[in-house]
């Protein structure tokens, strides 16, 4: 009897993993050859919006926006930001782009779907799955991610990418 309860467990894990994967992939939608991009003066933009807000609140911060593969396009650091919190933006940044889903998401994917944070892991072994990062989207398509490393949790650190995605429609093209 355990052992089938054990078996159990694990397909409910499984089906889990599946819908959550396949519910990003149909958030994203299709990558198409027109795809728009994020330019650098947009992402130079929108660096310095979320640094703006995090400042306000008293926070330094480092802040990342990768390209919808996960490859880190834009970095800015504070004054005394560590490599700690440069690593957490960065890492933050990677996991909202390669999984089309805000970092807070993934950090409450529930026990039973761990294969599907393995999964994430084992692709790409650099994302971070705290609050803090947030994916682009433009057209319904992921074009990248922003991430913020170094204000007190996750949630403050998604109140600055926050105002960064204000400057999006302006960002991308």
């Amino acid at each position: 009897m355990n052992g089938e309860m054990g078996v159990m467990k694990q397909i409910s894990a499984l089906a889990a993993a599946c819908v959550l994967m396949t519910a990003g992939a149909v958030q994203a939608g299709p990558v198409t050859r027109n795809a728009p991009v994020l330019s650098a003066d947009g992402e130079a933009q929108m660096v310095l919006a979320a640094q703006k807000a995090c400042r306000a609140q008293g926070y330094r911060v480092a802040v990342a926006i990768a390209d919808r593969h996960g490859l880190i396009r834009a970095l800015l650091t504070d004054d005394g930001v560590g490599a700690l919190d440069i690593a957490s933006a960065t890492h933050k940044a990677k996991g909202a782009a390669v999984t089309g889903r805000p970092t807070a998401f993934l950090a409450k994917i529930p026990k039973e779907a761990q294969a599907y944070v393995d999964l994430i892991k084992s692709v790409e072994p650099d994302v971070a799955l705290i609050g803090g990062g947030m994916p682009l989207v433009v057209d319904g398509q992921v074009i990248g991610a922003i991430g913020i490393g170094g204000a007190p949790n996750g949630d403050a650190d998604e109140m600055c990418a926050q105002a960064a995605l204000a400057l999006l429609p302006k960002a991308a093209g």
